[in-house]
């Protein structure tokens, strides 16, 4: 999918939901991942090292209205997160056929009090098909597991010092970077 397709679609969106409300979702496609879009050039995004911002782009439609709708989770983010643990807890990947409930389940605030609290999001995901996929259907799972040996490198070390600057929590740093925790731990206490 290029970053340029479109179908249309509305994206979910939570702005100005309080706390509870949530979406009904039957997944249309499986997910993409594709690089997320600068808002205010719409030119494709990335951090300041240069690297591409990504995000989870899955296809939906909302069952309680019928419309054809996307849901997006930008990498890292409060949505992937969720998205991530909804997929382990289920033992199975989020496929076309599943069904979403994506209920907005609370705020946290962020330590820079000019930005706004981070939306945190609960999902609960049913396979479709019982979770049994057609191997030509496979994809890679929305958490990838990290390696076993994790290595601080240039590039992941700038990201947690970026996504530490951002306020994200420690959970989501060690997913995104694959670094061990005493270096993040390090990484903080030396902002």
């Amino acid at each position: 999918m290029s970053l340029f397709d479109t179908d249309n679609r509305t994206s979910v969106s939570f702005k100005d939901a309080t706390i509870g409300t949530n979406f009904d979702l039957t997944i249309d496609k499986n997910p993409e991942m594709v690089q997320s879009t600068d808002f205010e050039t719409r030119t494709p995004a990335v951090w300041s090292d240069g690297n591409p911002k990504m995000s989870v782009v899955i296809s939906v439609t909302n069952n309680a209205t019928g419309e054809q709708q996307s849901l997006w989770a930008a990498k890292p983010g409060g949505m992937f997160s969720a998205l991530a643990a909804a997929e382990q807890k289920a033992g199975a990947e989020i496929t076309a056929g599943g069904r979403l409930v994506v209920t907005f389940s609370g705020e946290t605030p962020n330590k820079n009090p000019r930005l706004n609290a981070r939306k945190d999001y609960s999902i609960d995901y049913t396979p479709g098909n019982g979770g049994v996929l057609n191997p030509a259907e496979a994809r890679t799972p929305i958490a990838e597991t990290p390696p076993t040996t994790p290595v601080a490198t240039p590039d992941n070390v700038g990201t947690a010092r970026q996504l530490i600057s951002a306020g994200l929590d420690d959970a989501t740093i060690l997913a995104t970077t694959g670094l061990d925790a005493k270096v993040v731990a390090a990484l903080r206490n030396a902002a």
